[in-house]
Parts: C-alpha cells; sequence; structure tokens
C-alpha cells in the first residue's frame, strides 16, 4: 500500500463521520501550492508515523515453474494519524468519531480499505488563542494497521566455492578450496 492509498483509506474512514471539510496536513494543489486553511470547522489530518512491527517474517520459499526461488516476506505495519479539528464544536465532532470508529461498520469499512483499527486515543483539547481570540482546537490519534507483502526472486545458487589460505605470521602455510552444490 502507498502512502497515497494510506491516506486515502484514512480520510475514507474518518471525513464521512466528521462531515467536514477534511485536509492533509502539507497537502498541496496540482500546482504544488500549499492548500489554504478551509474556514472553521475543518479538520487536519496528520500522518505522524508508519513503523514495522519487528522484522518481516518469511512465508518459506516457493519454487517457481523454471527453478527460481521466490522469498515471501510479510511485514505488519502501524500508522499514527492526528486527527485535529478547528472551531466550535470540535470536542464533540471527536467525540462521536471516536465513539463510531468502535462500530462493526466502521470496522467493516477499514477491511475494505485494506486497514485495521487498531488503536484510537483520547480525545484532547488543544484551544488556544489565534489572532482574533480563542480557537477551540481538538486531537485524537489513530492507529491503523495493515499487511505488507514482498515477492522477491532472489535467484538461486547452484555452486559455492570459498578459498581458504591458511597463515602463520607472513607466510602462508597451506591453500585450499571448497566447492559445493547447493
Amino acid at each position: 500500500m502507498t502512502r497515497a492509498e494510506l491516506e486515502n483509506a484514512i480520510r475514507g474512514l474518518v471525513q464521512p463521520r466528521l462531515n467536514i471539510v477534511t485536509i492533509w496536513a502539507y497537502q498541496t494543489t496540482a500546482t504544488g501550492a500549499s492548500v489554504a486553511r478551509p474556514d472553521t470547522p475543518h479538520a487536519l489530518l496528520n500522518l505522524i508515523s508508519d513503523v514495522a512491527e519487528g522484522m518481516p517474517d518469511g512465508l518459506g520459499d516457493a519454487v517457481l515453474s523454471d527453478g527460481e526461488y521466490l522469498e515471501r516476506l510479510t511485514e505488519d505495519r502501524y500508522a499514527r494519524c492526528s486527527v485535529k479539528v478547528f472551531g466550535s464544536g470540535a470536542w464533540d465532532k471527536l467525540q462521536d468519531l471516536r465513539l463510531y470508529l468502535q462500530t462493526a461498520t466502521s470496522r467493516g469499512l477499514a477491511d475494505t480499505a485494506g486497514i485495521g483499527i487498531a488503536g484510537i486515543g483520547d480525545v484532547t483539547d488543544l484551544t488556544a488563542l489565534d489572532g482574533a481570540g480563542w480557537e477551540q482546537v481538538c486531537t485524537l490519534d489513530l492507529v491503523v494497521h495493515r499487511r505488507e507483502q514482498l515477492e522477491v526472486d532472489e535467484g538461486y545458487m547452484e555452486t559455492v566455492t570459498i578459498a581458504l589460505t591458511h597463515k602463520q605470521g607472513s607466510a602462508t602455510i597451506a591453500t585450499d578450496t571448497i566447492t559445493s552444490e547447493v
């Protein structure tokens, strides 16, 4: 899943429930200009991290028809997305989203999009002064899970040869090679 596909999956899960203008942090227009700040209320999504859980698991080698080996790896990844809502009613919108994300409906939609809901944070009030007065701002973190798979044809080694040199000090005592059919 590419970053764009991940962002689309998260937005598709969050935006319909919030039912307000929703943009990504650092989002740009088709011409590359920054997206202007929308009127309030609006939501800002920010993909904070995307990390693997441990090392990829190998699913074993499969012999292909031409005798080459295909390595299959599976990796569990967790992405943390901050959902910030600006404007009047921000707290209520995020509390509603938080409850909605715990329903079977939202989990089914997430599954259809290729992600799973792994964690939902608490709503935090970040209300602050802006240039015109107080602006209500609230946030919650959403953690989604997905499974990435990679198939790589690593080729096949038919013969391995290792050169051996035994030295004592600077003098070469013996040399040999070991050849093995794999």
